[in-house]
Formats: C-alpha cells, sequence, structure tokens
C-alpha cells in the first residue's frame, strides 16, 4: 500500500459517497494502525484501544465499523474471547477492490495524478534555519510558480484577498498579532502559502512528492483553526532546519495537520 495514495482515494471516493464524520475517523485511524503493522494484510486492535482513541462508545464503534464493513472500505472478523478482532483494509490500488461503491474511476483517478509528471521540482540546497528571519527569506527564494497563477487582474486579487481575510479569520490571525511571544511573521507566510495553493488556476497541487486535486487541498485548508496553526508551527521549529525545500515540507505540514486534527474534532474528542 502507499499511504498517500489510499488517502487520496478515499477523499475522491467521498465525492461520490456519504460517510459520518465518526466513520471516516474510523477509516483514518483503521489505516494508521495497518501503516504501523508495515501494512500487514490482517491486522489486531482491541475494541477498547479503538475507542479511546476515538473518545466514542463502544456502541458508536460497531456501528461506524458497521458502516465501513457495508461500504467495503474494511473487512473484520470479530476476536473470540481474549482475543482482539481483525482488520483488513481494502486498497484502493487493489483492482478487486473496484466493485459496487468503488468506481474504476477513483483508482483511475487517483493514479492519474500520482503518475503524471511533475513539470517542476525544486531542490533548494538545505539550508540550516536558525531563526525566523532565515525562515522567511528562504521560503521567499523558493519557486512560487507552481501556485501564485492566479493572476494579477482585479477579479483574481479579489478572490485572493477574500480567501486571505477567510483564513485569517478561522485561525484567529489578529489575536496572534497583538500576542508579541507568537512568530507572527511566520503565521503571515503560512497564510500566503494556503492562499496561494488555494487560488492556483493548476489542477494539482503537490504534497509530499504525490499530486492531489487541489479542490481537496482547498477544502483541508479552509479548516485550518488556530489549534492546527500551533501545531504547525511547532512542526516547523523542530523540522525546518533539515529541509532542502521548506515551502514543500510547510504545505505538506498544513495539509497533514487538517487531516489528522479535524478528524478528532469532527467525532467530539
Amino acid at each position: 500500500m502507499n499511504y498517500i495514495h489510499e488517502i487520496n482515494g478515499f477523499y475522491i471516493w467521498l465525492q461520490r459517497n456519504s460517510l459520518p464524520a465518526c466513520a471516516q475517523a474510523l477509516w483514518h485511524l483503521l489505516m494508521s494502525y495497518c501503516n504501523a503493522n508495515m501494512w500487514a494484510d490482517e491486522f489486531t486492535v482491541t475494541n477498547i484501544e479503538v475507542s479511546n482513541e476515538l473518545e466514542i462508545s463502544r456502541q458508536q464503534l460497531d456501528r461506524m465499523r458497521n458502516l465501513l464493513i457495508q461500504k467495503k472500505l474494511i473487512t473484520y472478523s470479530k476476536g473470540n474471547g481474549s482475543k482482539s478482532g481483525v482488520y483488513h483494509m481494502n486498497s484502493f490500488q487493489q483492482k478487486a477492490f473496484v466493485s459496487n461503491n468503488v468506481t474504476q474511476d477513483v483508482t483511475q483517478r487517483v493514479t492519474q495524478y500520482e503518475t503524471q509528471t511533475v513539470t517542476q521540482d525544486v531542490t533548494t540546497p538545505i539550508k540550516t534555519i536558525n531563526n525566523k528571519q532565515d525562515y522567511i527569506s528562504v521560503i521567499s527564494s523558493q519557486d512560487n510558480n507552481n501556485y501564485n497563477s492566479y493572476g494579477n487582474d482585479s477579479t483574481g486579487m479579489t478572490e485572493y484577498n477574500n480567501y486571505r481575510d477567510m483564513i485569517c479569520e478561522n485561525i484567529s490571525y489578529h489575536w496572534y498579532a497583538e500576542h508579541q511571544r507568537f512568530d507572527i511573521e511566520t503565521i503571515d507566510e503560512i497564510v500566503s502559502i494556503m492562499v496561494d495553493c488555494i487560488c492556483s488556476e493548476t489542477d494539482y497541487i503537490k504534497i509530499n512528492k504525490q499530486r492531489i486535486p487541489r479542490e481537496v487541498v482547498k477544502s483541508q485548508f479552509l479548516k485550518i483553526n488556530s489549534e492546527h496553526i500551533e501545531f504547525i508551527l511547532d512542526a516547523l521549529r523542530t523540522k525546518a532546519d533539515i529541509i532542502s525545500n521548506i515551502k514543500q515540507y510547510t504545505i505538506t505540514v498544513i495539509y497533514n495537520a487538517a487531516i489528522t486534527m479535524n478528524l478528532r474534532q469532527e467525532t467530539g474528542g
């Protein structure tokens, strides 16, 4: 399995199929367990562990798991006695899974942008980032052509400014600006990157070397709030000094923050 491929396939599948947020969170959690088990064909996990992780009741777990089974996203064999149940993740990469609920279109669309040649691949030499000014200078110097294609016309700039205002509202930007202990200049760059991606005229945004539909990226970015921003800032502080392409890394961190943290919030965690 390929983690990014499975997530991409899942969100494309969601465009044509309905699934409660709690069931979506369960799918993501089970996929993470599968990954932790080196993509084993089958893996075990206790009901208590899953319920505690998602902060849901056992009854809710049973209902959400049954939904995933009905949608043919997973298979599950109930455990006996002290033995845990056995899970199997139905991969979006496997043709056998492309049946009633997961159409051939999902696999074709995922494969299309994952195998398509990337026209530009910026490989900036590694530069040690010791402070926010280093971060700003590095990220500003990297190629923006993949994202800044919204144009200079008034309509394009109006759209850009509207999305920027929306994101600033979502992340409580003015509160951060009033508190000097927060790195507002880095937050400015994060916001700019988000708006660049959202307003890009390209069909795909490159994230972790994968080409993800811009509309999927847009949907995730517009869910970013103040808690996500602090998660992103922490990731940049701890990893940015060893990353060769800081802009691509920032985009990936933003996208992953939206996926992982929003799922817990939507389940009431």
